[in-house]
């Protein structure tokens, strides 16, 4: 798991931050580049079924993504209503 599931949830956690980072202080415009990352990390999963793009699918990587981004928006929430609110 470490090996094969981790990376994936490591970089979809990166890039969520990366987009907090540049938008931090325009909510609206980080909610939809967020939401279009998260888009684009699920269609790029889930294609990986057809053999157009290399890569083997599993439902680990799907599950370990989502853990990432339950966990990444519950501290922005806890600490952005701690901080803003």
């Amino acid at each position: 798991m470490l090996l094969f599931n981790l990376p994936d949830a490591l970089w979809f956690l990166s890039g969520i931050l990366l987009l907090r980072f540049i938008w931090f202080y325009k909510p609206k415009e980080q909610y939809v580049y967020i939401v279009c990352f998260y888009l684009m990390g699920v269609i790029f999963e889930i294609s990986q079924l057809s053999g157009n793009i290399p890569g083997t699918f599993d439902y680990l990587d799907l599950l370990f993504m989502g853990i990432g981004v339950f966990g990444e928006g519950l501290l922005n929430k806890f600490f952005m209503r701690r901080r803003f609110g």
